[in-house]
């Protein structure tokens, strides 16, 4: 599960992370790219951390890749992404609303023109899935 070669892309990705918020700390980039940098430095660090252990812990490896494979966590895994859409989803839409109502033309074209781009998206990979399965 933890190859290698995932290893030295987690490394890059904590690399690059605390490669912005030094950049940011000196003045070169503003404060976005700090916290920005401290997220992804964040998410590399724990996925090396999860690696070293998955390497040295032979029955927590097996553990891991039993869990990764099993039906039930899958199928989970599927509805947990299919309700975070619907959710994303409904969500996009009351706040283009609700900055409609506020005034807020830009942010509501903006959040309306997010909401549009996830609905091709989806609309597309459907009629992918559709025609494979």
């Amino acid at each position: 599960m933890y190859s290698k070669r995932k290893m030295i892309w987690y490394t890059f990705i904590l690399a690059a992370g605390i490669v912005l918020i030094v950049l940011s700390c000196i003045g070169t980039l503003d404060s976005f790219w700090s916290g920005f940098g401290g997220g992804i430095a964040a998410v590399g660090l724990v996925r090396l951390i999860n690696g070293v252990k998955y390497r040295r812990d032979p029955s927590l490896a097996k553990q891991m890749d039993i869990s990764q494979k099993d039906e039930r966590v899958s199928f989970i895994a599927i509805r947990a992404r299919a309700w975070a859409f619907h959710i994303s989803a409904l969500g996009s839409a009351a706040a283009v609303l609700v900055l409609k109502l506020m005034g807020r033309e830009e942010l509501a074209m903006c959040v309306s023109l997010v909401l549009c781009g996830m609905l091709v998206v989806y609309s597309a990979v459907f009629a992918v899935l559709e025609r494979k399965y």
